[in-house]
């Protein structure tokens, strides 16, 4: 999808990875995610362009076991200027505004024994949930959390 700062968010094939989100300027990648040890090719993709023309993507993959969130801001001339990621038993994100975003990180069963419990067993359905502020300048601020009970 072209945006309109002449950002493209799109997909790219991996051999033996299937597809993967990148963000290309000109027709050139300026950005793919490519942490592999938390591939899952079946995630999913969220972006929002700011007020001075900057991109945020949020991609979420994961498998059974655990899941991760890659944050990523790209100003409209192609330069990365953030990343950042969240990882847990069970993540969940989205933007609540164009440069807000809402990250839920769920906690994990302490007692779950890896040697005798499926990894189904780790979750406990309890999130905790942080709201950050995303800025220009490559930060992400913590605006609220929300630690909730279980």
């Amino acid at each position: 999808m072209k945006l309109l700062n002449g950002l493209v968010v799109d997909k790219e094939h991996v051999d033996g990875l299937g597809f993967l989100p990148v963000i290309k300027l000109n027709g050139k990648k300026v950005w793919r995610e490519a942490d592999e040890s938390w591939i899952n090719t079946g995630g999913a993709v969220q972006f929002t362009v700011a007020s001075g023309g900057d991109t945020f993507l949020l991609y979420l993959s994961g498998a059974t076991g655990g899941s991760m969130v890659q944050v990523v801001g790209v100003h409209k001339n192609g330069k990365v200027f953030l990343r950042k990621s969240f990882g847990g038993v069970g993540v969940n994100a989205t933007f609540l505004s164009a440069n807000t975003i809402q990250v839920e990180i769920e906690r994990e069963n302490l007692k779950w024994n890896p040697d005798r419990d499926p990894n189904a067993a780790r979750h406990t359905g309890v999130y905790d949930v942080t709201v950050y502020q995303l800025s220009a300048k490559g930060m992400a601020k913590q605006k609220q959390f929300v630690k909730k009970t279980g």
